[in-house]
């Protein structure tokens, strides 16, 4: 393994401890969730996910795909031993194997790095981790560019063999071309929600959202800004409802207003904004503007605190104190 690899394990397992891991802890410990059966990513990827299960099976190899939060959300197995294996580990659907969670691995490092990586062995933080080697490539979106999943196989370090890297790193550009196809089709289906919602509302906000796609009436214009926008994905970001209602936002230019959202077949989000009269200020200009850059920073490091906060200049503590008092969420 190279120079510039072993850095990246080393940098690993430091964040690994600064988060409080200590290599006997297990993932068993960290809680599961419940995922999406529905999301873009698993419609994109279960046509590759089945061709992967058929070519290995009768191997020792498991195919582990998490989300953009680094949460296992399908899993494939050569045989039912390696599944009994991996299972005493902690993998399951809707555990979060992040560097917080489980150290140094080829979910977790690959989640904090953004770019492809094997971890062999001893490699692993992880003491019941250590017996396993894995490689692990990030599922960019081809248009947004932004982290939609990550891609895994994992196996005994026994079965290494030099052809795994190159299987998955074709497998995730599979996925990734599926995931293109689904945006140039999602695109057309949200476009005749949009015009649909603004016609039966006759002119209140109507805002749709997509990867690289916003569209607005001219209502919605006056009330909603780009800091909006990023609020608005990241209210509707990995719902599980085709449908929702939100009973209060902040919106950038200082009015309260509640959210009806719709999600269509093909992706991304219509979302009917209603004001609410309730006697709310509209924001200053150092407010408005203080709420742009926290929503802006949280929207370029993905939802990190401690970046966002280091890239403001404040304590985190204060950035979580700013965004109460701002209205954002998160």
């Amino acid at each position: 393994m190279s120079e510039i690899v072993r850095a990246e394990i080393a940098s690993s397992w430091q964040r690994a401890r600064r988060a409080g891991l200590r290599p006997a802890d297990s993932a068993t410990l960290f809680s599961v969730s419940e995922v999406d059966r529905r999301s873009r990513l698993l419609a994109a990827a279960t046509p590759v996910l089945d061709r992967m299960e058929n070519m290995l099976a009768g191997t020792g190899f498991c195919v582990l795909l998490a989300d953009r939060d680094a949460r296992l959300v399908d899993m494939r197995f050569g045989s039912h031993q390696v599944h009994d294996v991996v299972a005493e580990v902690g993998v399951q659907i809707g555990r979060s194997f992040t560097e917080e969670t489980s150290g140094t691995n080829s979910i977790a490092t690959v989640h904090a790095l953004r770019s492809p990586i094997a971890v062999r062995g001893g490699e692993h933080y992880i003491d019941e981790l250590k017996r396993f080697s894995c490689y692990g490539h990030p599922l960019h979106h081809p248009v947004s560019h932004r982290i939609e999943g990550i891609l895994d196989i994992t196996f005994l370090q026994s079965d290494d063999n030099p052809l795994l890297a190159p299987l998955l790193a074709q497998a995730a550009h599979d996925i990734t071309e599926r995931l293109l196809e689904q945006t140039q089709t999602g695109e057309h289906l949200l476009l005749r929600h949009f015009q649909r919602a603004g016609a039966r509302r006759r002119g209140a906000p109507v805002v749709a959202i997509a990867d690289e796609v916003v569209l607005e009436n001219a209502s919605a214009g006056q009330l909603v800004g780009p800091a909006d926008h990023t609020a608005l994905r990241a209210l509707t970001d990995g719902a599980m409802n085709r449908r929702g209602h939100v009973p209060r936002v902040m919106l950038s230019s200082g009015y309260a207003a509640s959210l009806r959202w719709e999600r269509p077949e093909g992706g991304g989000f219509v979302i009917e904004i209603d004001l609410l009269d309730d006697g709310t200020a509209v924001l200053n200009a150092l407010d408005r503007a203080t709420r742009d850059a926290i929503v802006s920073e949280l929207d370029r490091h993905e939802g990190n605190k401690r970046g966002t906060a280091e890239a403001l200049g404040m304590s985190r503590t204060t950035l979580y104190k700013r965004m109460h008092e701002l209205g954002i969420d998160g």
